[in-house]
């Protein structure tokens, strides 16, 4: 990512450009770069495709990137040729996903950028400068700018010449035991913060979201990105062995099976707690947020909609079609 930017400006003054007017869910069935540019942004302009130019630099209103979690929106933008999106805020997900692809993104709440007109970024400094105007924009931290591969590379440097390195969690190796969405998302931000984070999955064709297709194309890349993987047969006493060898060095265990899974495994609290210094477990998605009478069941966004009643708030018409409509 380069640290002055210079493009011509499209300005979309519009708030709320989610993620289906970026690139259409119809589109984001594949990951091919070259298809998800052609159609980027033709549902709120069709002309834009045809008239991006490399380096151009995108500018809308408050929470761009809303919607769908999906890396395609950012990708699409890239692939197109924006080397930068500037709005006066953005969706979290969409900014996060966003710098994990390299597209640079800037919050500016207030400016006067014009249509057509060049528009200068600095992104070490937060600095946008157009027709003669400076603007001072959020700066982001310099950790999210370095480039990844040199980053990675000066941490491997800093740890073998027993320097500490910059993130909080650095040093700590987390063992993962999780599915859905919840408990990826607790290892997710651990390995963010600078943890090992080793997922154990099934063998012997992996964690099933590794085959997703249409929507969820980009689920496992982007719930494990960080982590490292390892396949074992839980079932198998060699494989509980294995683990049991990992948790000797391990800090963190965390796991989001069904009630009772890990203890018939043998691999439940009371079974590890014993030989070896008790990781700091943390159970995902296992205490209810209120008193149920059944606390052993497992619990899925799905499920738990429908025990208070939400969908029958929502109408007939919303359980017919399959959910809640948030």
């Amino acid at each position: 990512m380069s640290h002055i930017l210079t493009g011509t400006a499209h300005v979309y003054p519009i708030d709320n450009i989610d993620t289906d007017r970026i690139i259409p869910g119809k589109y984001t069935k594949t990951l091919d770069l070259t298809h998800l540019a052609g159609h980027v942004l033709e549902d709120l302009d069709p002309t834009f495709s045809q008239r991006v130019q490399p380096g151009d630099i995108l500018v809308a209103g408050r929470n761009f990137g809303c919607g769908s979690s999906r890396e395609q929106a950012p990708l699409a933008l890239k692939a197109a040729g924006v080397s930068a999106v500037i709005a006066h805020s953005f969706a979290r997900i969409f900014f996060r996903n966003a710098i994990n692809i390299g597209l640079l993104v800037i919050e500016l709440p207030d400016h006067a950028l014009k249509n057509g007109a060049q528009v200068t970024i600095d992104s070490v400094n937060g600095l946008v400068e157009s027709e003669g105007v400076t603007y001072q924009a959020t700066k982001m931290p310099q950790v999210m700018l370095t480039n990844p591969q040199r980053r990675r590379a000066d941490q491997l440097s800093q740890s073998r010449r027993g320097l500490p390195m910059n993130r909080p969690l650095t040093g700590l190796r987390v063992l993962e035991f999780t599915h859905a969405v919840l408990g990826p998302t607790t290892g997710l931000i651990l390995s963010d913060l600078g943890a090992e984070v080793i997922r154990v999955e099934p063998v012997p064709g992996g964690d099933p979201t590794r085959t997703l297709k249409g929507f969820g194309l980009g689920y496992f890349p982007f719930f494990n990105r960080n982590k490292k993987s390892i396949g074992v047969n839980l079932k198998d006493v060699r494989g509980r062995d294995l683990i049991t060898h990992l948790l000797h060095t391990t800090d963190i265990l965390i796991e989001n099976y069904a009630p009772g899974t890990m203890e018939r495994l043998h691999l439940g609290y009371d079974d590890l707690s014993h030989p070896l210094s008790p990781p700091h477990l943390l159970p995902a998605q296992r205490v209810p947020a209120w008193p149920l009478p059944d606390p052993h069941r497992p619990g899925r966004s799905g499920a738990n909609d429908e025990r208070p009643g939400l969908h029958d708030r929502a109408g007939r018409s919303a359980i017919a079609g399959g959910g809640f409509r948030h």
